[in-house]
């Protein structure tokens, strides 16, 4: 009996660990860029900026978004100045709209960027959870875990640029079509 009695002991201690181990673990939350999938192009020298969506999946767990990295930007000016690091209640959603003064994040071309240029990377949040609101005393239980999304912006050609590059091939195409063969 003595072997029986030790391995349902065993057994039961196994399962409770596992049972805190579970307990224990840092839980996600929902994230992506607005516009979804974090693809934007633009003409060299605008500003572009992304949008965010972020949900709080818990019943019982205040999210307080602590940090937000984007990683290197080239040809350009990032400005990460505009996020506002929200709190959200068990079960919430936020989404804001990137409109020039609210939002995730905002680059700015330089007017020399070269079309055709890309920056590409990750946008990464890190947050906390707590039993209550943060901000009326409620206590940090633990780190959430880590999300991200991508994004890409991508200088396009002037509208101007492309016409008058098509109207000087045409006039190339003239000039050539016009010469006397010899």
């Amino acid at each position: 009996m003595k072997p029986l009695r030790a391995i349902v002991s065993k057994a039961l201690c196994a399962g409770v660990v596992a049972l805190l181990a579970a307990d224990a673990r840092a839980l996600g939350f929902v994230f992506d860029t607005l516009p979804a999938g974090g693809e934007i192009t633009a003409e060299a020298g605008a500003t572009v900026g992304w949008g965010y969506r972020i949900t709080n999946p818990t019943s019982d767990r205040w999210l307080a978004i602590s940090a937000l990295d984007a990683g290197f930007f080239e040809h350009g000016s990032p400005d990460a100045g505009l996020f506002d690091f929200p709190v959200l209640a068990p079960g919430a959603l936020r989404e804001i709209v990137y409109d020039g003064a609210h939002g995730l994040f905002a680059f700015s071309w330089s007017p020399l960027a070269p079309a055709g240029f890309a920056n590409l990377g990750t946008f990464v949040l890190a947050a906390d959870w707590f039993d209550g609101d943060p901000l009326a005393a409620g206590a940090l239980l633990e780190a959430a875990d880590v999300v991200s999304a991508g994004y890409r912006t991508a200088i396009v050609p002037e509208p101007a640029a492309a016409t008058l590059l098509a109207a000087g091939l045409v006039g190339l195409v003239a000039v050539r079509r016009r010469r006397p063969a010899d």
